[in-house]
């Protein structure tokens, strides 16, 4: 009877422990588990069959060699356990993870170990992309130190990886880290993926192939498979995979031969790319800084405009017109003429002013608009240009950099809002400052409490401003009227 008991208990625990190993899924990272022919030395044998159509005469045929006693090597799997290596030309392990972002790009971390029997020789990679793939290599370590000397080669739709290092005889382990931008191809209402693990010209024989795909949170794979060769066969036998709530994992279960280009093929679900709002921002922060921008452009130009129609100052506006040129102002004003560019070069002699500007524009007339244009929004310029390159600043410092159309796009949007500025508001508020000036020169009291060397003073500092409103005769016959000789200044003299 208690036999009985027992065998009766013993086949439920049995039982119990099935279902589990049923139901809970393994974790696809935990390396414990891969301890199983991880310390195999790698002495020939059944390779996985492969057809390879496009067989290239030059290559080389893999026979596996007797192995001497003293002819294995004490090495570290890309999972962390010691095992054996037989020093033959071989990978002796082959390890990718492949993650799927929340859009159309994949990235890609490959560690492949191999003994190298020749010396003089590179570590070379070559892939074949489709159409509209853009591979781009992150990172690379050789023996897990960062290096220098890797050199990237696209062509076409190949896309070869070299290091330029010569490797001496040895065991070398590379890692390499890759970003796949367009490796997911949208279909009707799937998303397929499919990508090259080895590449079509890995020309060792490979002891150990594992690769892990992790894909985004709710995702749904609807079919899944490794193809072999350029045929793309499947080969079911060949490779174990199990799956969990991170994605999945393949291994092989035979040596993988040279030039095998082995391939994930997978087919996701479309509502894979269903994105947070938090994770469509983060994707689009680059855009949304342009677009920021452009807010921040046109709230400048309101709050500019408003500014400029709005002002009502009534006092005397000497303090904003400082900040114009005189040619400036006469050209707001109207009726800028050579005349008046004269008067005004002679003004700047006798006051012992620079006036290179002004000659310059007497010689080239051509350039005054513009000339006027610059000098007269050019602090709003400036401004706008400042805030451009703060948004550019910041997206750099972000990782997230505008593209180059972004930011021609931003300084050809500042140069259109400063001529709108320009002509609705920023003549128009010349003018009012210029007026507001003419009453306070001609319907003021300017001699109250001001002496006569004050009032010559105040002739020669405002002169330029009454040739400007064309007034310089009136100004003149102003000063004679409260009795200040203005005899010594010959403006009006010699620019007739």
């Amino acid at each position: 009877m208690f036999k009985k008991i027992l065998m009766v208990c013993t086949l439920l625990i049995m039982t119990t422990l099935a279902v589990a190993q049923e139901v809970v899924p393994e974790d696809l990272l935990n390396i414990d588990q891969y301890q199983k022919n991880q310390d195999k030395p790698y002495q020939g044998g059944a390779f996985v069959h492969i057809d390879l159509p496009k067989q290239r005469p030059s290559e080389p045929v893999f026979n596996p060699i007797p192995l001497l006693p003293t002819g294995n090597y004490i090495i570290k799997t890309p999972f962390g356990q010691k095992t054996e290596a037989a020093f033959v030309a071989h990978t002796t392990d082959f390890y990718s993870i492949i993650q799927v972002l929340n859009d159309t790009d994949v990235m890609m971390q490959q560690t492949i170990q191999f003994v190298n029997t020749k010396g003089q020789a590179n570590f070379i990679r070559t892939f074949d992309l489709p159409a509209n793939v853009h591979m781009t290599l992150l990172k690379a370590k050789r023996d897990n130190k960062t290096i220098d000397t890797m050199r990237v080669w696209e062509e076409g739709q190949q896309w070869t990886v070299k290091d330029t290092a010569i490797l001496s005889s040895g065991i070398y382990s590379y890692t390499l880290s890759y970003l796949i931008k367009g490796a997911i191809q949208s279909q009707e209402n799937t998303h397929r993926l499919r990508i090259s693990l080895t590449g079509p010209d890995w020309a060792l024989p490979t002891e150990r192939f594992s690769a892990i795909v992790l894909l985004p949170k709710k995702s749904s794979v609807k079919s899944h498979t490794l193809l072999f060769g350029s045929n793309n066969i499947q080969i079911e036998d060949s490779f174990t995979s199990q799956t969990d709530d991170k994605g999945i994992m393949y291994r092989l279960t035979r040596p993988l031969p040279a030039y095998a280009d082995v391939k994930v093929d997978m087919v996701l679900d479309k509502n894979i790319y269903t994105v947070s709002f938090t994770e469509w921002l983060s994707r689009h922060f680059n855009h949304l800084l342009f677009f920021l921008c452009l807010g921040v452009l046109l709230v400048y130009t309101l709050l500019t405009y408003w500014y400029l129609v709005r002002h009502k100052n009534k006092h005397l506006p000497v303090k904003e017109l400082k900040y114009y040129s005189y040619v400036s102002l006469r050209f707001i004003a109207g009726n800028l003429s050579n005349r008046f560019l004269q008067a005004l070069s002679v003004y700047l002699t006798q006051t012992k002013k620079k006036h290179k500007t002004i000659l310059f524009l007497m010689a080239h007339p051509t350039f005054i608009k513009p000339f006027v244009f610059m000098n007269v929004m050019r602090k709003y310029m400036g401004t706008m240009l400042l805030i451009i390159a703060l948004t550019v600043f910041q997206a750099y410092n972000t990782g997230f950099s505008l593209t180059l159309a972004e930011m021609i796009t931003l300084i050809i949007t500042a140069f259109i809002l400063n001529i709108g500025l320009y002509k609705t508001a920023e003549k128009k508020y010349v003018r009012i400052k210029l007026t507001q000036l003419t009453k306070i020169l001609f319907e003021t009291d300017i001699t109250f409490g001001a002496s006569v060397s004050s009032l010559k003073a105040l002739y020669v500092r405002f002169y330029p401003y009454a040739l400007i409103m064309n007034k310089e005769d009136e100004w003149t016959q102003l000063m004679k009227k409260h009795k200040v000789d203005v005899s010594d200044y010959h403006f009006n003299q010699e620019q007739a």
